[in-house]
């Protein structure tokens, strides 16, 4: 018999970006390393004839554990400090079958965000035909590192 079992499934990625910059991040999620997860369509409203599979969130803090609805930036309007940027999950190919999404935050939000660390993590949800919410599983967390940023534009 096991002694103990860890369900904690999270890959740590840790992230640099600059202030003031676009943030644009393409990621390929597997499920043994090679065979992508089928995301399925992240916009179901503009494919109204797809289901999705998989919904997207993510928060970047200043500390794990602050839960409260200050993020720094974030998927969920409600997170955000007031005036914080949002961030963005799209599909890179349409319906999702190969694993492939894209976070990204305008350069003009991203020059909201002062430079400094942060931590951030990046949750899956599982929805069922309905869309309701079957399973929450974090795929990844890290740190978030902003650099300041030198050049303004005028």
């Amino acid at each position: 018999m096991a002694n103990s079992v860890n369900l904690d499934i999270a890959q740590q990625l840790d992230i640099t970006c600059r202030k003031g910059d676009s943030f644009l991040l393409n990621l390929t999620f597997t499920s043994d390393g090679t065979t992508p997860i089928n995301i399925g369509e992240t916009d179901p409203e503009a494919n109204p004839a797809t289901t999705a599979l998989y919904g997207f969130n993510m928060d970047v803090r200043e500390a794990d554990t602050d839960d409260s609805n200050n993020a720094i930036l974030s998927t969920n309007a409600d997170a955000i400090v007031s005036g914080a940027a949002q961030i963005v999950v799209s599909r890179v190919t349409a319906g999702g079958a190969d694993g492939k999404i894209q976070l990204s935050v305008s350069a003009a939000a991203m020059a909201l965000v002062d430079g400094g660390s942060y931590v951030y993590d990046f949750q899956a949800e599982t929805l069922n035909a309905s869309g309701t919410v079957t399973k929450i599983e974090t795929w990844l967390f890290g740190s978030f590192t902003v650099n300041e940023d030198v050049t303004t534009k005028v």
